[in-house]
């Protein structure tokens, strides 16, 4: 399906914050980090692929962070739900960027 793609859109995360911690977090590595992983290296076989868009969450910057928040901000994630994310976005291969934008899909969710 995606091999002809020459845009990818990954907007796709197990959100939540309160659920992260304890026996669940296992459910925000294999959504978060195994499945951007997997689909990084898919794209690594999609020749006519142009950009890969990948949004994150701006929970990866913490609480201390200086507002409006800035893209280049240190991260400093702290509950498992932005550590997962921390590391999907952290994940890439050489050569691969992401940026951060904070909510661009979905509803919100109480943290």
């Amino acid at each position: 399906m995606l091999f002809r793609s020459t845009h990818v859109f990954h907007l796709a995360a197990q959100a939540g914050v309160r659920k992260s911690w304890g026996r669940d977090f296992q459910i925000y590595t294999v959504n978060n980090i195994d499945a951007t992983q997997a689909l990084l290296e898919a794209s690594t076989r999609m020749p006519a692929l142009e950009r890969l868009v990948y949004a994150s969450s701006s929970s990866v910057y913490g609480d201390r962070v200086a507002m409006p928040m800035r893209e280049d901000a240190l991260p400093g994630p702290a509950p498992p739900y932005a550590l997962s994310a921390h590391a999907a976005a952290a994940g890439g291969s050489p050569g691969w960027g992401g940026r951060r934008h904070g909510r661009v899909a979905g509803r919100a969710t109480p943290s």
